[in-house]
């Protein structure tokens, strides 16, 4: 894990009897929260890279088998029989290689998880591309796989990076800002764009939306790792 030595739990501490609810102090202690945690650049960078890959796998889930029908001549029913195995297995395995990758790389760098992250996003391009335009069968269902697999080596990493950029006693609040921040600017918006896209002008478009999305995701991630080992250092220090 990336969790410093030696950082402890703060527990709340209990309001007296009596304490009148009062929202307006509540609001004001959560922006105060919030303040707090995107001073952390790693935190910040890490929730926008984390929203825009929401943004392309949510998106790329909903409109693929359409796609493989549509464009590939697939059946739909086979098409979405062929979607969700590539999205399990090579997703299952993704994950996998991400965390015994990200812990091989923390002993070289403590860039390593959002380094891996970032360029799994990357390199997950060009594989998305091919699975996009090429007609053939035994060439678009192998490169949709090493995509899925690229795009999933980061899912354990992220998680561990915004828990562990995060004060002790913000990270309930960190991990539920970040539940929020990638279902409102990923996976919610994104079947809607491409689909807005593909309206205006055409279904493979409308996809290549996810791919732009891809891009953005890698380089955010890639942004926020320079600011890492610092802001694993700032929680760690003493209050």
């Amino acid at each position: 894990g990336m969790d410093a030595p030696g950082a402890s739990f703060s527990p709340p501490v209990p309001e007296p009897r009596g304490a009148e609810f009062s929202y307006p102090e509540r609001l004001r202690q959560a922006v105060a929260s919030y303040r707090l945690l995107i001073r952390s650049r790693s935190y910040l960078f890490t929730n926008l890279g984390y929203a825009a890959l929401t943004f392309a796998i949510g998106g790329m889930a909903f409109w693929m088998p359409r796609y493989l029908e549509t464009i590939k001549g697939v059946s739909f029913e086979e098409s979405n029989h062929l979607t969700g195995a590539v999205v399990a297995l090579a997703g299952l395995f993704g994950t996998l290689a991400g965390g015994f990758g990200g812990d091989f790389l923390m002993r070289r760098t403590r860039r390593a998880y959002l380094l891996l992250s970032g360029a799994g996003v990357l390199l997950a391009i060009p594989f998305a591309l091919a699975a996009i335009f090429s007609p053939e069968r035994r060439i678009y269902v192998p490169c949709l796989s090493a995509a899925v697999f690229c795009l999933f080596l980061n899912t354990g990493l992220l998680n561990a990076v915004i828990v562990s950029v995060s004060p002790p006693r913000l990270r309930s609040t960190a991990v539920a800002a970040n539940i929020v921040i990638i279902h409102v600017l990923g996976d919610a918006p994104s079947p809607f764009l491409i689909g807005w896209v593909s309206d205006l002008s055409s279904l493979q478009a409308g996809i290549l939306l996810a791919v732009g999305a891809m891009l953005v995701s890698g380089a955010l991630l890639l942004a926020g790792s320079r600011h890492l080992p610092g802001d694993l250092d700032a929680v760690a220090r003493p209050a």
